[in-house]
């Protein structure tokens, strides 16, 4: 304010009027300068912030066999402070992991993590901490992001904690794939919300404390820190390969053994600020059509030794079923987000997809375009014919977007979405965003209740999209998710996405016993299924199954399939994954279950302790029966210093002294306004000081 002052010519005392004006028009305008929130944070035993005089290393171990990825992350806190200090990190892991365990090393004990209720866990890690104990505590904030806590960190000496997850892997188009997040990217939170530090920008910066100012004479110059991250991979795939690819990173492959694959970063440890994709094919001839993998699980219930079998089926279904339907009219509504996080890379890869798209529509289709950021635009009212001028009209309008603004979706949906509509047509929404929101829930139920007969697409852009959002959105959408990373992924997942979008689906999946007995399956319901996008289900199988039955319908009428049950090998694998989209299940479609005498909480809770999950009402928790830390040394004339943290790759939101990552309008136009508002009111007091001497 004092450098705007002294560049228009006056002094502050001339302009307290002017200044608290456009003091109050910010205020108004919905404008605010967020005070972040670290994703590291160091204290002393007593509380107070101190130097991030701490080394966090982080590498990831994955064995792939069949189906499922088993990865083990590894993250290594030590601390170079004089003194013990207590650490807290909030990192991403893949919206489909099953997180099962946590070890905690130290020197060379190493701590095994129990499940525990989370308020339960929550109160021994507390505990824990304040009895000096080193501990830790890894709870899940989102589906995608958790976080680590680590009690009592002695100076100079390092602790381990080593997360198990599994997920299930991607078969696309015949290419199998996995996605592993590396950053957390800020989300959008409406005022509507209450604030949450965690998912705001927590790239911005770091808090750094001087340690000791005798030591450190000089102020920590401002640097963006450069967290890297290492990864080591075995893919035991079975059958030979015809490539395998990291479309965002540079790897190394050997070949083991037929079909045995050991991938690793080409540099050590590369950036985390981007998600690593791995992508593998299989030779020509080795297509997978179906696979069906079972597990026995013995244990203990109620005292006595039980066995449950589970199975995890992938049907693709015969090509035959699918037939291009280009001559079937169709309206297709091309949502984009045109928000402050979609700024730079992630813009202009969402422009070229979509125009991609529009080059693929056919006369007999009508579409639209919706822009948003904190309000809503169209193309036009409604949906236009595919006609040569309305297509190069929406060109135009593409080719002008900006990105500026919050990221309110639901004013999005609401626009593109109405469970009153029912057509006779094909109507598909497509909804190009990087799912930077923090509203997942509130947006998930907007769309269960007004999808009506539409189908919703997803379509992530960027490079650490939100991929949670946009899964969970496209299942509850009855569509599916693509994942657009860079502009070379543009051209190849787009035409498979229009591809699909020409075909019709299997709906009203179901899968049935041989006598139409009923199994308990999961993700339900099964969302549908479209041309070279395989179903993955969970099974839990009835006593001495034999056979189970796929139900569903096509273009042709009744779909019908059936698989034989394998001989269960010994695991628990799979029964994890059982639990795990169950868990999924119950929460996005808790009204949807005939559960009136059954509590959705307390039956997620007693899933994910059963099978050892973290989840939204369980923690994991480790506490160490060692020698108690003493040291409670802290520095009272320790200053805080801001640094900037790594952001993920390719956005260009913000400057190097603030962002504007959520707002409710358009920012930098309201700054421009409020500026002229300083220089009218100085206008009008001179002019009235002018009136007064004369």
């Amino acid at each position: 304010m004092m450098i705007l002052a002294k560049v228009l010519g006056f002094t502050v005392n001339n302009c307290k009027t002017s200044l608290f004006l456009l003091t109050l028009f910010i205020c108004q305008s919905g404008l605010a300068f967020e005070v972040e929130k670290p994703r590291l944070e160091l204290k002393t035993l007593k509380g107070e912030e101190i130097n991030s005089a701490i080394l966090l290393t982080s590498h990831a171990d994955m064995t792939i066999t069949g189906l499922i990825n088993q990865v083990d992350v590894t993250q290594t806190f030590k601390n170079t402070h004089e003194s013990s200090v207590n650490a807290r990190y909030v990192f991403p892991l893949p919206d489909e992991s099953a997180v099962y365990q946590l070890e905690m090393k130290i020197g060379e004990r190493v701590i095994k993590g129990e499940i525990k209720e989370k308020q339960m866990a929550k109160r021994i890690f507390q505990k824990a901490k304040k009895q000096g104990k080193k501990a830790s505590l890894v709870t899940q904030k989102r589906a995608n992001i958790f976080v680590t806590q680590v009690a009592n960190i002695p100076a100079g000496e390092e602790i381990t904690i080593k997360i198990s997850y599994q997920q299930v892997l991607s078969y696309k188009n015949q290419e199998f794939s996995l996605r592993f997040p590396m950053v957390v990217a800020p989300r959008y939170q409406p005022k509507t919300m209450v604030f949450d530090e965690d998912l705001a920008s927590g790239w911005i910066y770091q808090n750094n404390i001087k340690a000791n100012t005798e030591i450190t004479k000089t102020p920590l110059a401002l640097a963006e820190p450069k967290n890297k991250m290492s990864l080591n991979i075995i893919l035991n795939s079975g059958f030979v390969l015809a490539n395998i690819k990291s479309p965002y990173h540079q790897i190394d492959v050997e070949n083991l053994d037929i079909g045995k694959y050991k991938i690793s970063l080409t540099e050590n440890k590369t950036l985390a600020n981007r998600d690593f994709v791995l992508r593998w094919k299989p030779e020509q001839g080795n297509e997978v059509q179906a696979a069906l993998f079972s597990e026995k699980l013995s244990g203990i219930s109620h005292g006595t030794q039980s066995e449950d079998n589970y199975a995890l089926i992938m049907l693709m279904p015969p090509s035959n079923e699918f037939q291009a339907q280009q001559r079937l009219p169709r309206e297709l509504v091309f949502v984009i987000d045109t928000s402050g996080s979609m700024h730079g890379n992630s813009m202009e890869q969402a422009k070229q997809a979509l125009f991609l798209a529009l080059a693929d529509l056919n006369p007999e289709d009508s579409f639209n375009i919706i822009e948003f950021d904190s309000n809503v635009d169209a193309l036009s009212e409604h949906a236009i014919p595919a006609t040569d001028f309305n297509l190069r009209r929406a060109k135009q309008y593409v080719y002008n977007l900006q990105a500026d603004g919050g990221t309110e979706i639901a004013k999005a949906f609401t626009r593109v979405l109405d469970s009153n509509i029912q057509t006779d047509f094909l109507r598909q929404v497509i909804f190009m965003t990087d799912g930077s929101i923090s509203n997942e829930q509130q947006v998930f139920e907007q769309i269960k209740n007004t999808i009506g007969t539409s189908r919703l697409f997803t379509v992530g852009i960027g490079s650490a999209p939100n991929s949670y959002f946009m899964r969970r959105a496209a299942d509850i959408g009855r569509g599916s998710f693509t994942f657009i990373g860079s502009s070379i992924d543009i051209k190849p997942q787009m035409q498979f996405l229009l591809k699909q979008l020409k075909n019709p689906s299997l709906k009203q999946l179901r899968i049935e016993g041989e006598a139409s007995e009923v199994i308990d399956f999961w993700p339900k319901p099964i969302p549908d299924l479209y041309f070279s996008d395989p179903l993955m289900v969970a099974l839990k199988l009835n006593k001495k199954q034999k056979k189970i039955n796929i139900l569903g319908q096509s273009i042709h009428g009744e779909f019908k399939a059936q698989l034989n049950i394998t001989e269960p090998a010994i695991g628990d694998s799979i029964s994890r994954i059982w639990a795990r989209q169950k868990i999924k299940s119950l929460l996005l479609y808790k009204d949807t279950f005939d559960k009136k005498s059954i509590d959705t909480k307390q039956e997620v809770l007693n899933l994910a302790l059963k099978h050892h999950l973290l989840s939204p009402y369980t923690a994991f928790v480790a506490v160490d029966s060692g020698p108690i830390t003493t040291d409670d040394i802290v520095n009272k004339a320790s200053k805080t210093q801001k640094i900037k943290g790594m952001r993920p790759a390719g956005w260009t939101m913000g400057s190097k002294k603030y962002v504007l990552p959520q707002t409710d309008g358009q920012s930098w136009l309201k700054i421009l306004l409020g500026m002229l508002i300083v220089l009218l009111s100085v206008v009008y007091w001179r002019y009235q000081r002018y009136k007064r001497i004369n």
